[in-house]
């Protein structure tokens, strides 16, 4: 399953070695305290696949928050379209009355969702 997990204007170089990130999508990310009894693990929201660890306090960036995320949970999808657009996903309850609805407005191009590297 693929699910927008980060921003990449929330990355930083965090020098730990793996991507780091100081916020995540809303809603996107569960945190669980790990096994070890001292980490907090953090895990995909929708799949609950682990993403790796979250870290507070470290002060590293003024959100003070830092998600150490295993990068092989991530695939990286640009933010604009090769013509410039900025890409956007839209959901709704009727999958069907929604596209339709899209497909009507002359400034949206529609692309079918199976083929959204999301």
């Amino acid at each position: 399953m693929r699910s927008p997990l980060y921003l990449s204007k929330d990355k930083f170089a965090s020098g730990c070695g793996w991507p780091s990130f100081d916020d995540e999508i809303a809603d996107a990310v569960d945190r669980i305290p790990d096994k070890d009894g001292e980490r907090v693990e953090i895990l995909c929201k929708r799949c609950g696949g682990h993403l790796g660890h979250v870290f507070v306090g470290e002060r590293l960036t003024s959100n003070n928050v830092r998600h150490c995320v295993n990068s092989l949970s991530l695939r990286f999808v640009p933010a604009f379209t090769p013509e410039g657009y900025e890409r956007a996903i839209v959901a709704g309850g009727c999958f069907w009355g929604v596209e339709h609805l899209l497909k009507m407005s002359p400034v949206l191009k529609v692309y079918p969702w199976d083929t959204l590297a999301v």
